[in-house]
C-alpha cells in the first residue's frame, strides 16, 4: 500500500490534469475553461471511487492483476473506468 500511495502523489494529479484535458478536447466547456474546476468536482462525486479505479490501474499497469480478473472477483463494477485511467497512463 505505500508503493501505491507515493504513486499517487507522483502520478495521481498528472493523470488528473490529462483527464481533464481529454474532457475538453471531448467539449467539456468547464474542463475546457476551468480544469482546476473540472478536477475538483470530478474528486468531490466520486472520490472514493477514484482512488479505487486507480488502484485498479495501479494493479493492472504493474503487472499484479489483469483487469478480467478484477471484474470477474467484483473488485470493481466494470473495465471503462479502469480503461480510462489505464489510457491516461499509457499517455505519461
Amino acid at each position: 500500500m505505500a508503493k501505491f500511495e507515493r504513486w499517487v502523489r507522483e502520478m495521481g494529479l498528472r493523470l488528473l490534469a490529462l483527464r481533464a484535458r481529454e474532457a475538453a478536447e471531448k467539449g467539456n466547456p468547464v474542463a475546457r475553461d476551468y480544469p482546476s474546476e473540472y478536477i475538483k468536482g470530478l474528486i468531490r462525486r466520486g472520490q472514493a471511487k477514484i482512488l479505487v479505479n486507480m488502484f485498479a490501474a495501479y494493479l493492472v499497469h504493474r503487472g499484479l492483476a489483469t483487469q478480467y480478473w478484477l471484474i470477474k472477483n467484483k473488485f470493481v463494477a466494470g473495465g471503462e473506468s479502469i480503461a480510462t485511467w489505464l489510457r491516461l497512463l499509457k499517455k505519461t
